[in-house]
């Protein structure tokens, strides 16, 4: 936490949740229509006097919360940035597949690593340091820190297939499967040929009877049936 504490001390001037620049811009927006307000001819209507203390008060609000300029310390924050990124930030995060997936425990360690006050303290003064550095960027990501997750996805493609996992993922081949396949003449069928070849194969040792020979097996059903018909109760037992 040494880093995080010289850190901090740098950033005394910097506010403690710096303006994002889009908020900055919407507030310029409002302040200059209000100026707007305050300099119109005296035949436009208009309260010009509450118009300019609004004026006051967001102006004061901005130049508050706005991020200060660094000056000779910027090549330290910068440095010490990088430096609690590596080795406080990054490793508390857990991988991008395990907070989607949200597997047995996944939850419990979030809370005890990258939601502990100390990380989170970290994360704080890191998105301070990032404003502070460049408070004039457009891009809305600057301070996001999920750009720096692992993504906890095999580099080789294998599976992270996770039954146990609230979303268990997918299986996939290995490289070395993937090299290998197919694997021959008797695995290329596909689900289709395969029962197809059952059924070749179950017709071989159980051919269907001919027309004639369902005609003559029908035939002979009626007549086992006609025959137990006419068979009085008890006959067979006496």
């Amino acid at each position: 936490m040494s880093d995080v504490k010289e850190l901090e001390a740098l950033l005394t001037d910097q506010p403690v949740n710096p303006m994002r620049p889009e908020q900055r811009r919407q507030y310029a927006d409002e302040m200059g229509r209000l100026a707007a307000i305050t300099q119109a001819p005296s035949y436009i209507q208009g309260d010009r006097g509450e118009a300019a203390k609004m004026h006051r008060k967001l102006k004061g609000m901005v130049d508050s919360q706005i991020a200060k300029p660094l000056g000779e310390r910027a090549n330290r924050v910068k440095r010490l940035v990088t430096t609690i990124l590596a080795d406080t930030i990054q490793p508390a995060m857990l991988p991008q597949a395990v907070m989607r997936r949200n597997p047995p425990g996944a939850v419990d360690a979030f809370m005890k690593r990258e939601n502990s006050p100390p990380v989170k303290r970290a994360v704080l003064a890191v998105k301070r340091a990032l404003f502070a550095l460049d408070p004039e960027t457009d891009d809305l990501d600057h301070a996001n820190l999920e750009k720096y997750r692992p993504s906890g996805i095999n580099p080789d493609g294998t599976s992270t297939w996770d039954a146990a996992a609230q979303i268990p993922g997918h299986l996939a081949m290995t490289p070395l499967a993937k090299e290998h396949w197919p694997l021959g003449a008797a695995t290329t069928q596909t689900a289709l040929d395969q029962v197809r070849t059952r059924e070749a194969a179950l017709r071989r040792r159980n051919p269907p009877m001919s027309p004639e020979a369902r005609k003559a097996f029908g035939e002979k059903m009626k007549a086992a049936r006609a025959a137990k018909k006419d068979t009085p109760r008890g006959a067979a037992s006496a």
